[in-house]
This record gives C-alpha cells, structure tokens and sequence, in this order.
C-alpha cells in the first residue's frame, strides 16, 4: 500500500527511496554492450516473479531518476506488464527515454526494463536474488554494497551509468546516445 512515507519521497532522487528502505545492495544484470547478445526477457521476467513474496506491489515512476508517482499493482497485474514489456506495450513502457518504472514490494526496488532488471535490496534479499538469477543462468554482476560503491566512486574516475544523461550533454540518456560509439572507440565504457 503506498504510504506517506512514499509520498514524501515524490520529487526525490530513487536513492532516496532506497536509503528509506533500507535498500543497500544492488544488482545489474549484464546487457548488449557487454555480452554481445541480449538475455532472455521470459527468463529475466520469471526471476523478479520467483523473488516477489508480496501479492501487491508499488509501481514507482521515475523521470530521468526523479520519483514522480508511486501507483499500486497487485502481482498479477505485474506478471501481464512485464511480459507485454518483451514488446514495448503495457504500464512498464513509455516512448520517452527519461521515464522509467521501478516495482517495489517489501523488500526490494526494481527497474524493469525489456531484457533488463537493476535491483535493489538489503544484503540478504540481494543474495536471494543472485541465487534466482543462477538459476535461470542469467548473467549479472556481482550483488555489491551500493554505500561502499559510492564512495570509492566519489575519489576516483568511474564509468558512466546506463541511464545517466550521456556526458555529450544531449540530455538523452548514455545507454542510447554515445554508449555503442565509446565501446567501439573505447573498448568499454567511457569513465568521467
């Protein structure tokens, strides 16, 4: 059920919410850029199904990072939308690049992307997820404390996040503006 807890976070960034809920641990899957094919969405889909306990969970918009709505869904609603995501249709999908769709239950956030999830939990959550992911053989990087990340970030050159703004000051996010085109100069990534 959405709170005042959650309303009070509308207009903050989503680490906000996830510093709220005791959210310190996260989780990417590996996408194109890095394996050179895409995962299966049917099995990323039954991943975040399998760790879901909660019957109903909160949709929580975002634009270009910022919450701007929270909505309730129960678990079956959920299970249509992330299977209509496979083909750009349904509440999880927008046209505009900047709007994303994260599903939170009790005990986790979660983007949901077509063939993408970016999860967080606490640490015991995280590691049930990772679990889940081996299961259904999908790749990710490791589960890392996101309080220690972000420090040892702050003191040297760092890559830039997917759903950053694209430093060529686009305003598009990196993941579809200069992401292909620094791989292919770069080899990976470009830091700042």
């Amino acid at each position: 059920m959405v709170s005042n807890e959650h309303l009070s976070l509308i207009g903050k960034k989503n680490r906000e919410l996830e510093k709220a809920f005791g959210f310190t641990h996260y989780i990417e899957l590996k996408d194109f850029p890095i394996l050179g094919r895409e995962q299966d969405h049917n099995a990323i889909r039954q991943a975040l199904l399998d760790f879901i306990s909660d019957d109903n969970l909160i949709v929580v918009k975002t634009d270009n990072g910022i919450i701007k709505d929270f909505s309730e869904m129960s678990k079956e609603e959920a299970k249509k939308n992330l299977l209509l995501l496979k083909e750009d249709k349904g509440l999880f999908f927008d046209e505009d690049l900047e709007i994303s769709y994260a599903l939170m239950g009790s005990n986790f956030f979660s983007y949901v992307f077509s063939g993408m999830i970016m999860f967080s939990a606490n640490k015991e959550s995280a590691e049930k997820m990772a679990s889940i992911l081996d299961k259904h053989n999908l790749e990710y990087f490791e589960p890392h404390n996101v309080l220690e990340r972000e420090r040892a970030l702050s003191s040297e050159k760092r890559k830039i996040g997917r759903n950053e703004p694209c430093p060529c000051g686009s305003g598009i996010k990196y993941k579809k503006c200069c992401l292909d085109s620094d791989i292919k100069e770069l080899g990976k990534p470009r830091k700042i």
